[in-house]
């Protein structure tokens, strides 16, 4: 069983490996290596569980169906892009069970790779903001940073009356049966906050009277008050939320208007200067998510735009993050974790 293992690891460790660098240098994934590596990988898991080995197929269906879930929700509300979304499908369905973290006895914890790489891609947008903040290479005007902190003080105390709605649910209705890490959870949130604000209808003063409303029967009925029990996940996002506000006046990218190219993600605000224009083909007003990234006719009319009325020579461009490499850095972690337990080291 072990060297079946080994092969599929080794083969695991190679994709994450091409897909880092490919990540970082293209921007890319191609699909054809994640067909032909990932039909290898399925008649090995096949043969494995089928002819060798069958005791953890629960524990592999929990950690394959866990991680193809937060995998398909970030995809939903745009956390990441396609490319990053079939990477963690792959990872989701071939990781090796004998090399997952053992935690408190609980070898359930192939998620963990998504907090890895999420707070690595976090920190490195924190850090890099910091020295680009540092070279001074920011429009930085206060008002407007202090209408953006303003937005997103808003758009918290919103979050907090959906948090707590969910948190209720969980409390009285879930955590007694199913109980779920507290990490875990707390990345459930984040998806969940990112996902309401994703949702017009969650702007809506109605919506949050109603579910303000079920927050305070709930804890009447429940006699529990969710935000002290939760109060870590409501301070981290909290502080989540200020950050990126901060990380936001650092997100941008300079270049000529005639580098506009497929899967570029356009400022709001040059899209906004492009509304007014009768150029044909130009792309529409930006929210600066996954969703607005350019196609190739797009990028073309973005190019003719720049000798047009109210064209310019330069543009400002949403800087992409390689979250790719940021879920391989996340395997790569999380085996060498595993192995190290396997072998008894730690």
């Amino acid at each position: 069983m072990i060297a079946v293992d080994i092969l599929i690891s080794v083969i695991l460790l190679a994709i994450c490996g091409y897909a880092l660098v490919s990540d970082i240098l293209t921007g890319k994934i191609r699909n054809i290596v994640l067909i032909i590596s990932g039909s290898i990988l399925l008649v090995l898991t096949l043969v494995k569980f089928v002819f060798i080995d069958r005791d953890d197929l629960f524990l592999y269906f929990q950690n394959a169906g866990t991680v193809l879930l937060l995998g398909t929700l970030g995809y939903i509300i745009r956390l990441w892009a396609g490319g990053d979304c079939k990477l963690i499908i792959v990872v989701a369905l071939f990781y090796p069970t004998i090399f997952c973290i053992d935690y408190n006895q609980n070898r359930y914890t192939l998620w963990l790779i998504l907090i890895i790489a999420f707070v690595l891609s976090f920190f490195y947008l924190l850090v890099d903001s910091v020295l680009q903040m540092i070279k001074g290479n920011s429009s930085f005007n206060f008002g407007q940073t202090a209408m953006m902190l303003k937005k997103a003080i808003i758009a918290y105390l919103k979050s907090f009356v959906y948090l707590t709605a969910l948190n209720q649910v969980y409390s009285y209705f879930i955590y007694p049966y199913f109980p779920i890490n507290s990490i875990l959870y707390f990345a459930i949130s984040i998806l969940f906050v990112f996902g309401v604000s994703k949702i017009k209808l969650s702007d809506n003063i109605c919506v949050i009277c109603c579910f303000a409303l079920f927050d305070l029967v709930m804890m009447v009925i429940s006699h529990n008050f969710v935000f002290i029990t939760y109060w870590k996940n409501y301070l981290l996002i909290f502080i989540f939320m200020v950050l990126r506000v901060f990380m936001s006046l650092y997100n941008y990218k300079v270049i000529k208007t005639n580098e506009a190219k497929e899967g570029m993600v356009i400022s709001r605000i040059d899209t906004l200067l492009m509304h007014k224009s009768r150029v044909q083909g130009l792309p529409d007003i930006s929210d600066e998510s996954l969703k607005s990234k350019l196609t190739i006719e797009e990028a073309e009319s973005v190019r003719r735009w720049e000798k047009s009325k109210y064209g310019k020579s330069q543009i400002s461009i949403v800087r992409k993050i390689p979250f790719a490499a940021f879920i391989s850095a996340g395997v790569f972690i999380y085996f060498l974790t595993g192995v190290l337990q396997v072998c008894g080291l730690i």
